[in-house]
């Protein structure tokens, strides 16, 4: 009943299978073992009756080491079409303990999906048989991160780095399936948690489910313990603030702050500014790089209408 629309006629004109190996030992003398790694595909030229499509979230972010964080990602949907998820993945590398993934309608939150992304990387079924999405309600995923090691890890391509990936795949009872609107990312820990997203009350923070941060078959969330230097945000209440213009008082201030900053704060703030100038250049260039493939499509259009 469901499938990919791909080929010529499609925007999917080509299908490639890269195999990743963490360990090819077995495969190597003495062993020397077969590798039969490989796909299966079902194709028919008779279209089927809904078509599917994967929506994909993830972040960047960093976390310190020996500490427990929450990535956290959340967007609403703008197109107006109604996409029913049947499947779900996680993907995370070793530090990944437990991905979820929600749909925010009316302020309630209900589970898409749950898994420990360190069991086999597959898709599954969702929690909710027959949950829908449609336009104005928010997905919203978290991945909870441990990190173990002794040094601070951040979302990067290479086995040493992490990642946070929650994939949804989808069917819509008739075409098309979702074309910009198929991504959802944010910035990651520390610049960007769920209590930044802009309409706090349509979120509603306060239902966001206890087994977020539960790995399945455990009894208790994962709790953050990250010491965060404080962010002004647009919740703060400036009335209650000093009076910053007295520059006296504002000297104060900072002096105080500095002096109980102990020595691993100065440099978690050194790497903090390092990490966002880093994204401000990254953006930058995502961005040119975005309105390079733009101009380079509405080219492509004009010389096909020509």
């Amino acid at each position: 009943d469901v499938s990919f629309n791909v080929g010529k006629a499609t925007p999917t004109k080509f299908l490639v299978v890269q195999v990743h190996y963490k360990n090819v030992t077995k495969f190597l003398p003495p062993q020397s073992g077969e590798d039969s790694s490989g796909l299966t595909l079902i194709t028919t030229h008779v279209p089927s009756e809904k078509q599917a499509g994967v929506y994909i979230m993830l972040t960047g972010g960093s976390l310190p080491s020996n500490t427990v964080e929450y990535f956290e990602v959340a967007c609403e949907m703008t197109e107006d079409i109604e996409i029913i998820p049947f499947a779900f993945r996680t993907h995370a590398h070793t530090l990944g303990r437990v991905i979820s993934g929600y749909r925010v309608r009316d302020g309630v939150w209900t589970e898409i999906g749950r898994k420990d992304p360190r069991l086999p990387e597959m898709f599954y079924n969702v929690t909710n048989p027959g949950i829908t999405v449609k336009k104005g309600d928010i997905l919203a995923a978290r991945c909870t991160m441990h990190d173990t090691t002794d040094h601070t890890v951040s979302i990067g391509a290479t086995q040493t780095d992490e990642m946070c990936n929650f994939y949804i795949m989808y069917y819509v009872n008739k075409p098309p399936t979702l074309q910009a609107d198929d991504y959802c990312m944010s910035a990651g820990p520390p610049a960007w948690y769920w209590k930044d997203y802009p309409d706090h009350e349509k979120l509603n923070l306060k239902g966001v489910p206890d087994t977020a941060s539960v790995i399945p078959g455990a009894n208790a969330p994962l709790k953050r313990n990250v010491s965060q230097v404080y962010f002004f945000d647009s919740t703060t209440n400036v009335d209650d603030m000093p009076d910053l213009n007295d520059e006296s008082l504002a000297d104060e201030i900072v002096n105080q702050a500095f002096e109980e900053l102990d020595p691993q704060d100065l440099v978690y703030l050194y790497e903090l500014a390092q990490w966002q100038e880093q994204q401000e250049r990254e953006q930058q260039l995502q961005q040119q790089q975005q309105e390079e493939e733009e101009e380079r499509f509405r080219m492509l259009m004009r010389n096909q209408q020509v």
